[in-house]
């Protein structure tokens, strides 16, 4: 059956605390002086972590934590048997199939951001690399 229908649902109510400061990339304006990495923002300018972003993140936890149990947990480059759909796709999805957790994105209660510098390191001469100046918009 391609759809089935619903037969419950939860909703869980979160709230995400940081230790450090947070960057989640959004879209650069390319102006002069222009922050280099800006972080994602809504149209009334909050900054957001996309709900596919914290999904991933779960779902990596999942395969993580199953696989320390011996479970089954079908590779990520691979395509799933449906005839033996592993714990991790029946739920988050995959290739060609939905999944049936939806993860909506996480809105900060603030505006407020901070713009902090950083130095592209060049690895081969383990130096700062030319022009390798930037700057990246966090949340504190």
């Amino acid at each position: 059956m391609m759809f089935e229908t619903l037969e419950s649902r939860i909703i869980i109510d979160y709230e995400i605390w940081v230790r450090s400061d947070l960057h989640i990339g959004g879209h650069d304006s390319g102006a002069p002086g222009a922050v280099d990495m800006g972080v994602m923002k809504d149209v009334d300018g909050y900054p957001f972590v996309p709900g596919s972003s914290l999904k991933g993140v779960l779902r990596s936890e999942m395969e993580r934590l199953l696989n320390g149990l011996g479970k089954h947990v079908c590779s990520p480059d691979k395509l799933c048997d449906p005839e033996k759909e592993c714990t991790v796709c029946k739920l988050f999805g995959g290739r060609e199939v939905a999944g049936s957790i939806r993860v909506r994105d996480a809105y900060t209660d603030s505006r407020r951001t901070m713009v902090r510098d950083g130095v592209r390191i060049d690895r081969k001469k383990r130096k700062a690399a030319d022009g390798g100046y930037y700057t990246m918009e966090v949340v504190p």
